[in-house]
């Protein structure tokens, strides 16, 4: 590899483009590191257009340079996004997003949210976030970035209010492996209708997944496997410990043209070390929902724990989880599918699957229509283990992309 000669970038500067690049001048030349190259400069969200051109001669050093044109985007976007529930009320979202804040490639983004409006038991549910980006940090595969989160939340059970702040770095070792790593701070301050409980945190969250699937959008081979670890120190009256959240996902196909996929989902998780109530909520794990157990309300499943000292009992999640799903996605025709699920989870009351337990488990049907960016997904679920009070036999969800 010669020199790298860079043209068209206008708003961002050209030491920061080289940065991004991570051209390798001086190496022995290999097209897959100039194409290592392309797919740096793209997914920074700079540009529009990148084109590479090997010069035609070689230098008298025996030496090839390579001529970068790119074109930027359009600095600024903005977004929005409404939803409407039954049961849950309107949702209403927008971001505002500039792609290179500071003209290094600083990729800034504001999330607002407003839900639950006009639900049927729940308040005004809000939500803010900002985030600030930085491509080739340390290391042309490490982006840098500061994250700032604040939000309301109004439940039947709780009300809740919460900020954190996280510096941290993530790593893309290649389009399949990549890891995160930050220093966060967590703050909750809780209401179970007895009074307010504070919660401080200060954690190191670490995440590395590996990503084996055909296809990202509806895989019908391979695997895909996540680990997290989040050691954290409680500040005051809140408990320390460690969090642990292992997920894999498997997928293999039979049948002429691989009609019938069968597709597996694994999901547990624990908090070592505090009492339930001494775990700032946000760590603890509730089931039930188009996430975890279709055919089951939202954070149906969790522990009504007793308040020391009250009558009253503080409606939270399970210290320990195992979440299962399993589906059986038969194509029908070429843009139409037809999927069977069955899911289960269970929770204890306590670190490493320890004490108390509950459990529930759904079953259900869904369609299937491929499109360009992913199916089009709609599924009914109806409980296998039905309670006395759950509201409805029957959910119904609508989203993009396969559930898992």
């Amino acid at each position: 590899f010669g020199k790298l000669q860079a043209t068209g970038n206008q708003r961002l500067s050209t030491r920061r483009l080289l940065k991004i690049a991570g051209y390798p001048e001086g190496q022995k030349f290999n097209p897959e590191d100039l194409e290592t190259v392309r797919k740096r400069l793209r997914r920074s969200g700079i540009f529009s257009a990148i084109t590479l051109v090997e010069a035609e001669t070689l230098n008298p050093d025996n030496s090839m340079d390579v001529a970068l044109t790119v074109v930027e985007q359009k600095p600024r976007r903005i977004g929005a996004a409404f939803e409407l529930s039954t049961t849950d009320g309107g949702m209403v979202s927008a971001y505002w997003l500039h792609r290179n804040l500071l003209g290094g490639g600083e990729r800034f983004r504001v999330d607002a949210e407003v839900s639950d409006v006009n639900a049927n038991s729940d308040g005004l549910d809000y939500s803010f976030g900002m985030r600030l980006e930085r491509p080739a940090t340390l290391h042309p595969d490490i982006t840098g970035y500061a994250d700032l989160e604040l939000d309301r939340d109004s439940e039947p059970e709780y009300y809740e209010k919460g900020a954190s702040f996280a510096l941290g770095f993530n790593y893309i070792r290649s389009e399949r492996l990549t890891a995160d790593i930050a220093l966060k701070f967590d703050y909750a301050k809780i209401n179970y209708g007895t009074g307010y409980f504070d919660f401080s945190i200060i954690a190191l969250p670490a995440s590395v997944t590996w990503d084996r699937r055909d296809n990202i959008y509806n895989a019908k081979k391979g695997f895909w496997l996540s680990g997290e670890l989040t050691p954290f120190i409680g500040v005051n009256d809140t408990g320390s410990g460690t969090q642990v959240i292992g997920e894999g996902r498997i997928y293999r196909s039979v049948m002429k043209d691989e009609k019938l996929t069968f597709a597996g989902r694994a999901r547990l998780g624990t908090v070592i070390g505090p009492d339930i109530l001494d775990v700032t909520p946000d760590y603890l794990f509730f089931e039930g929902g188009g996430g975890s157990v279709r055919g089951h309300s939202y954070e149906s499943l969790g522990f009504d724990v007793p308040i020391e000292g009250t009558d009253y009992e503080a409606y939270v999640g399970g210290q320990s989880t195992v979440n299962i799903n399993l589906e059986a996605r038969y194509q029908v025709r070429p843009k139409i599918g037809a999927v069977f699920f069955v899911d289960a989870a269970q929770i204890w009351d306590e670190g490493a699957w320890q004490g108390n337990t509950l459990w529930e488990a759904g079953t259900g049907v869904g369609v299937r229509y491929d499109t360009p960016i992913g199916p089009i997904r709609l599924d009914v679920g109806t409980p296998i283990n039905p309670r006395d009070d759950d509201a409805s036999r029957f959910q119904l969800y609508l989203g993009l992309g396969q559930a898992f």
